[in-house]
């Protein structure tokens, strides 16, 4: 199997029928700032706000990705309901990170340059 990304799909497939891969990860970790060369390339845009929040890691990190690019400091807004918890819960854990409330104090000097 190649991919230049491999979707958190298939991993369920791999682990399954696959024994004993060997596989070559050319990033040295995953994170939500080393995401710049997927999709359109606008480079005013440092704000995204999802108004309906994603379903599966793959369609968060394509969406995030979108601001901060160019070596610029992002945001992402993200709009959840009660239900969407679970989804929020299972992505933080599939990218092995933490999705932060909105702090109270934003420092526009960082965003807004």
């Amino acid at each position: 199997m190649f991919s230049a990304t491999f979707p958190v799909t298939i991993k369920d497939f791999k682990d399954r029928y696959l024994k004993k891969p060997y596989i070559i990860n050319l990033m040295d970790e995953l994170t939500l700032k080393d995401l710049f060369t997927r999709g359109i390339d606008i480079q005013a845009v440092n704000v995204v706000i999802n108004f309906d929040f994603p379903k599966n890691s793959e369609t968060y990190l394509h969406r995030v990705g979108r601001s901060g690019r160019f070596g610029h400091l992002g945001l992402a807004v993200n709009l959840i309901t009660y239900e969407d918890r679970f989804n929020l819960y299972r992505i933080e854990q599939e990218l092995g990170t933490e999705i932060k409330q909105i702090p109270p104090h934003i420092d526009q000097a960082i965003y807004c340059r």
